[in-house]
């Protein structure tokens, strides 16, 4: 145990931890303060890292500077800190689970008083002991502060408790148990640190530690930690609706079972505990942990970079507090103490830097193994996004990185249609189409987007009652959804995004958010573009593709035929007497047949096809790799589809269509196209095929027409 003693006499490296946990947290109450206070969540954070920071900063000057003069009046800030931890803790507990403060101003009020107290010196003492300076509580103070310090804690537990146990999702349970378990685990750490504060034993300054003096403490901190579980088996039969314990827990007996039993742990401490290292501090730490962390979950705050920078810091803290033990547990002579000393310093100076590179790089790849791939991936897929005009196209590309990427379990993604002034889904996910429902402009859930601008969660309308409303819920659990995503360009709503739950009930970060974000503001200006752009290539009668497009495309066509040496046909397709349509039932009936006639035909044609209004009442076909029986066939399909359907008021259509088939392989053998021909040179042989299949298409459906129409021509195939 000598050896023990004189690794106790040698604890600067763990004061320069506490300090340095600290100062990190510190900086996150400045990333706070940069969010600003608008968030109750927020600003219950802040509150509770400011008491942490006042309270570590002091415990770790108190180790590390013990005979300094100012240490001596850091009792006073130690304590003020750690009284109102409970209390801000206790904020938190109320701020996530929606309840009103019912209890908070009374132990606001205490926390002040004793805060007061401890500014005037009247309820600590100082001790010098084996690793330095220290405060303690006097009696008989330590006993009623010790008793509020657990009545709070215990309470707000218990209600994060309950709150996990009746979650409706599972998003919400898994918040719920990271606040619960986390802090039970951070705080059952901290025992230590009550245990030194609140014992009537002088603080040992020669006295060698025995283990006797630690199985006492160790029983101590049991018997605290079984009476936190009765607490916690009371609220889990009164949830089962126990009758015993329902009665027990809805009354205001709870509270004071709390204080009795917390009044007699709080005196066993005060008579029997030792004051022995108080582990305290890195009991807290791993509680400041875990509670960031579900704020981090809870999408209020992204403190992952500032995370990771702590971890590293605790990592190389704790190294080098292990080399120091090492030196001082090996090495006893006291000569050698100016040679160690100046051995360990070269020692950090010469490994910090690198073990400093060395353990962030694990960090990232291990417990941020996601993190920095996921977030290149998902900007990388925006990119894509913009750049693809295509619309089905750009809706795959959407749904397989909600899907795959994100890791959504569904999605639905609404948008504005102009005709109907409605927001229709145009593209969903894990979502049943039987409940799926267009959302009109004026509904409940896109005036609160067009308000807020911003994402909504459903768990957020389900904690205010002034702006939850069946309507909105209706929707959410229509779309399955968790939260939805406003998608605004140009300052007016284009869609709305609903995101439902991640798969395997993980949680979004709001890192997810903030990248799903950027996503939807990427996808509306990518929709809007390829809406621009569809309305640019297709008519805007029968939705089919203009004559410009279709020249372009059919050119393009050619050489991908003559390059592969395949088939590709053509069709010309016009109405039958249509100018007698318009002059006996009037213009607005010859539109509605030609928008009828051109949905027959895109019915009858494969995706790849492409069908364009040539001219009045004229239609084309491109028929990419289709040789001249298949093209016949299809031709045959059109022209009996049309003559067996009625467009209204009795009316009877038909059509005439003529064939022509190009055989790639044949214009391919030509010299022009050989694989010494110029770019320019092979431009000038398609073109010159393209007017050749369009002058023998327009012969065969002349033919058809001078010869009985309501007949398909074939102009047969062709190669020049």
């Amino acid at each position: 145990m000598e050896a023990l003693d004189v690794y106790f006499h040698n604890l600067v490296p763990y004061g320069l931890m506490t300090l340095l946990t600290g100062v990190i947290i510190f900086l996150i109450s400045l990333n706070l303060i940069y969010r600003g206070f608008k968030a109750p969540m927020v600003r219950a954070t802040f509150l509770f890292c400011i008491c942490l920071v006042l309270w570590l900063i002091s415990g770790g000057c108190m180790i590390i500077a013990p005979h300094f003069s100012f240490a001596a009046h850091l009792g006073r800030s130690f304590f003020f800190g750690w009284v109102f931890i409970p209390v801000a803790f206790l904020n938190i507990a109320y701020v996530f689970i929606g309840r009103k403060e019912k209890y908070l101003l009374v132990f606001f009020v205490l926390a002040v008083v004793f805060a007061i107290a401890a500014l005037l010196g009247v309820i600590h003492e100082v001790h010098h002991n084996y690793f330095g300076f220290y405060a303690k509580l006097k009696f008989p103070w330590n006993i009623i502060i010790n008793a509020y310090y657990f009545t709070v804690v215990g309470y707000a537990l218990g209600l994060l408790y309950v709150e996990y146990r009746r979650a409706s999702t599972s998003m919400r349970r898994n918040q719920a148990w990271f606040l619960w378990f986390g802090t039970s685990i951070g705080f059952m750490f901290g025992l230590s640190e009550t245990n030194y504060v609140v014992s009537s034993m002088a603080g040992m300054e020669e006295m060698l530690i025995t283990w006797r003096m630690h199985g006492i403490n160790f029983f101590l901190q049991l018997l605290v930690v079984i009476f936190y579980v009765m607490e916690i088996i009371s609220y889990h039969y009164a949830i089962k609706k126990k009758k015993f314990f329902i009665r027990f827990i809805k009354s205001t007996n709870v509270l004071y079972s709390l204080i009795l039993m917390n009044l007699l742990l709080s005196w066993l401490m005060h008579r029997f505990a030792y004051p022995l290292f108080p582990w305290g501090h890195a009991g807290i730490i791993v509680a400041f942990l875990l509670i960031s962390y579900a704020i981090l979950r809870y999408r209020l705050i992204d403190v992952t970079d500032l995370f990771q920078r702590l971890l590293v810091y605790l990592v190389l803290s704790a190294l080098f507090f292990g080399i120091w033990v090492l030196f001082i547990t090996y090495t006893t002579n006291e000569n050698t103490s100016i040679l160690i000393s100046i051995l360990y310093g070269l020692l950090i100076v010469a490994l910090f830097n690198p073990m400093y590179v060395l353990i962030q790089r694990f960090a990232k790849r291990v417990v941020f193994p996601k993190k920095l791939d996921y977030q290149k991936t998902i900007m990388d897929m925006s990119m894509k996004v913009v750049s693809v005009l295509d619309y089905q196209r750009l809706l795959e590309i959407i749904n397989d990185t909600i899907v795959n990427i994100v890791g959504a379990s569904s999605f639905a993604l609404l948008l504005h249609d102009e005709e109907s002034d409605a927001f229709m889904p145009i593209a969903t996910y894990g979502v049943d189409s039987a409940h799926m429902m267009p959302l009109q402009p004026m509904h409940d859930l896109l005036r609160f987007v067009r308000l807020l601008n911003r994402e909504i969660f459903k768990d957020d309308l389900e904690e205010d009652g002034e702006i939850l409303s069946p309507e909105i819920l209706t929707v959410f659990d229509s779309y399955r959804a968790s939260f939805v995503i406003p998608m605004t360009y140009q300052a007016s709503l284009k869609g709305v995004l609903f995101i439902g739950e991640r798969k395997n009930n993980d949680l979004y970060t709001l890192r997810d958010v903030e990248l799903l974000k950027i996503l939807a503001n990427h996808i509306v200006i990518a929709l809007d573009n390829a809406r621009l752009y569809e309305l640019a290539i297709r008519d805007g009668l029968t939705r089919l593709y203009i004559s410009r497009f279709f020249q372009q495309r059919i050119s393009e066509e050619i050489l991908n035929t003559i390059r592969a040496g395949r088939f590709l046909s053509f069709l010309m397709i016009d109405i039958d007497h249509f100018k007698m349509v318009n002059d006996t039932y009037g213009h607005q009936k010859g539109d509605q047949l030609l928008k009828e006639l051109a949905h027959i035909i895109t019915d009858q044609v494969r995706v790849v096809d492409i069908a364009a209004r040539y001219g009045g009442e004229e239609f084309a076909i491109i028929l990419p790799e289709t040789d001249n029986a298949h093209a016949m066939a299809i031709a045959e399909r059109i022209r009996k589809k049309v003559e067996n359907t009625e467009f209204g008021m009795g009316i009877r259509q038909t059509v005439s269509i003529g064939v022509v088939t190009l055989d790639g392989k044949k214009a391919s053998d030509r010299e022009v196209i050989s694989k010494n021909s110029t770019r320019t040179a092979v431009r000038v042989m398609a073109e010159s095929i393209k007017t050749e299949m369009i002058q023998i298409a327009d012969k065969a459906l002349y033919d058809a027409k001078k010869t009985g129409r309501n007949k398909c021509v074939n102009g047969g195939i062709t190669g020049m």
